[in-house]
């Protein structure tokens, strides 16, 4: 397990491209380490069009910087179709994912497994997907996979079911807070329900899964029936709203990290804040270093 917890941003945020830095994506690197963040979760949306040479200088830069490199697979992958040719799309689709993510030396990917209607038979399903998902994956066996939950209850992902099937493949659920907030009806509101969620995660698959853990969270809210991610420090009713301060945006930037140090585990947490990413990651690793201490603190 990290000896503490790694914060960084999900692909490459708004702050970085104005910055003096923001020329070129490869600074990414260099411009995370002066904010004090270690992660780095690459969008496959540019990481289509990589090549061998700028994968190798990535890899290179994430090594110099320390910076926790993850990949997030293709968005268009959906494994739950009844559709075929989709299937075999999406299958080919986590083969070019788990290729690339080799070239980076990125031990992480993230995986979506995709939006349509989930089968009655969740059994039938997920035993499909085994003998399907599995022997791709058993050809990187250096890459942790981590299967995403669903947004919504009509699609397959929920913690039970991505828990069932990581099982079976030896892989991980991905723990986005925004989507088990969202396909459990926006009840995600405490470091209580927070916690619950890890736990089910360590009784169903072992301490063994502690080192793996990664994490992403961005507060949302619900507007006209929609879910709507939140910028951190967005305008609201004249005020900055500061993640916690807003009593509808969820979930909330303490009571994570409340939860984390009460379990005392130490995830890859990914911000994904709209447009202002590296001040939601701050926002997290300052509370966590914050509550901490006081928490130290109250034990002396």
């Amino acid at each position: 397990m990290n000896e503490k917890p790694i914060f960084g941003v999900y692909g490459y945020p708004k702050n970085f491209f104005s910055s003096e830095l923001g020329s070129r994506r490869e600074n990414i690197f260099k411009w995370l380490f002066e904010h004090n963040l270690n992660a780095l979760e690459l969008d496959w949306t540019y990481g289509t069009f990589m090549n061998e040479k700028r994968a190798n200088r990535y890899r290179e830069l994430a090594s110099i910087y320390k910076i926790k490199l993850s990949l997030h697979a293709p968005k268009n992958i959906d494994f739950i179709s009844p559709n075929r040719n989709t299937q075999l799309f999406s299958l080919n689709q986590l083969k070019r994912a788990l290729e690339q993510a080799s070239k980076l030396s990125c031990s992480d990917l993230v995986v979506g497994l995709g939006l349509s209607n989930k089968e009655a038979d969740i059994t039938a399903l997920i035993n499909r997907l085994t003998k399907e998902i599995g022997p791709i994956i058993k050809k990187y066996p250096q890459i942790n996979i981590h299967f995403e939950p669903a947004l919504k209850i009509n699609e397959f992902g929920s913690l039970e079911e991505l828990l069932l099937l990581c099982k079976k493949l030896h892989t991980y659920p991905y723990i986005n807070l925004m989507n088990f907030h969202a396909y459990l009806g926006g009840t995600l509101i405490n470091r209580e329900k927070i916690i619950h969620i890890f736990k089910q995660v360590i009784a169903s698959l072992g301490m063994e899964v502690l080192p793996k853990l990664m994490v992403s969270i961005c507060p949302i809210a619900y507007q006209h029936g929609v879910i709507c991610p939140k910028t951190f420090g967005e305008e609201h009713l004249g005020q900055l709203s500061l993640f916690d301060s807003n009593s509808t945006y969820y979930p909330k930037a303490n009571d994570y990290i409340e939860a984390i140090l009460k379990l005392n585990i130490r995830p890859v947490t990914i911000s994904r804040t709209y447009q202002s990413e590296e001040l939601g990651a701050m926002r997290l690793r300052d509370s966590y270093f914050f509550n901490e201490l006081k928490q130290n603190n109250r034990v002396k």
